[in-house]
């Protein structure tokens, strides 16, 4: 494992620019955002983040979710947007708005049962609805006993039209100005 190109402060900036990201598709943003994230990083800065899966918990329900952490500390900059939740988003534990007041607490969740059964549930909405939701359902099942997924099957996981297309976005936008 390398080690980092960059400082704490400057990831900051970096997560800050990122989280300006819009790829349009609220249900897998969470996803495309934590696989491109992990890998961007990593290629460009040696930076290795954790990409975690598990789910959001709050007043409106449960929702599948993904998200990142370094170090300990949290990355999620896609939390705002999931199904309806006014969660805040955060750049290593600090809440990316502050108008943190009008949000709401949500909790997050690795590896239980209800989790599962919502996920096999989702699955089979999916499998009726969008094909890259049923794959993202897929996902899902398949790392949540672990609750992070291993960096070196992030560019498989990626190797789909979409989510390269995503990926090139991604980076493109990322290395404007760098």
């Amino acid at each position: 494992m390398g080690k980092s190109k960059i400082n704490e402060e400057d990831l900051r900036t970096i997560l800050k620019k990122a989280s300006e990201i819009e790829f349009g598709n609220a249900w897998g943003d969470c996803l495309l955002m934590t696989l491109s994230l992990t890998r961007y990083l990593k290629e460009e800065y040696g930076v290795e983040l954790k990409a975690h899966i598990g789910a959001l918990v709050g007043e409106e329900g449960t929702t599948l979710h993904m998200w990142n952490s370094y170090k300990g500390k949290m990355i999620d900059l896609t939390a705002h947007k999931q199904r309806g939740e006014t969660a805040q988003s955060f750049i290593l534990d600090t809440p990316i708005s502050e108008e943190g007041n009008s949000k709401r607490v949500v909790s997050y969740k690795i590896n239980s049962e209800p989790l599962r059964d919502f996920a096999r549930n989702m699955a089979k909405y999916a499998e009726e609805k969008s094909p890259e939701s049923l794959s993202i359902s897929h996902i899902f099942l398949k790392y949540e006993r672990a609750g992070k997924i291993p960096y070196d099957d992030i560019p498989s996981l990626m190797d789909t039209e979409s989510r390269r297309n995503n990926y090139e976005k991604f980076k493109s936008y990322m290395n404007q100005n760098r």
